[in-house]
């Protein structure tokens, strides 16, 4: 994960909060998947909790970009009817 991506999710605090290692100091882990992968195991990560924060950032970016959206269609429609209409 990126900086812009993990603060999506929470930053530092969130990781930290549910045993990522190497986030009680706020720093970012960078390895391969089989370390990774013995890290979670090793080090009891709570998977269920860092699962359900992947699922809500994804439902809250869904939606903000989902409003996001409608509202850059409407104004745009908007705008398309005003100029064919002169």
């Amino acid at each position: 994960m990126n900086e812009r991506q993990q603060a999506l999710l929470g930053g530092a605090p969130v990781f930290s909060a549910i045993g990522v290692p190497g986030f009680a100091r706020g720093g970012i882990v960078t390895s391969s998947s089989p370390t990774i992968q013995n890290s979670i195991v090793n080090n009891n990560i709570n998977v269920e909790a860092m699962a359900e924060i992947f699922r809500q950032a994804v439902m809250d970016g869904a939606i903000s970009g989902t409003y996001s959206g409608s509202r850059k269609g409407i104004v745009d429609l908007t705008e398309n009817s005003y100029i064919a209409n002169g």
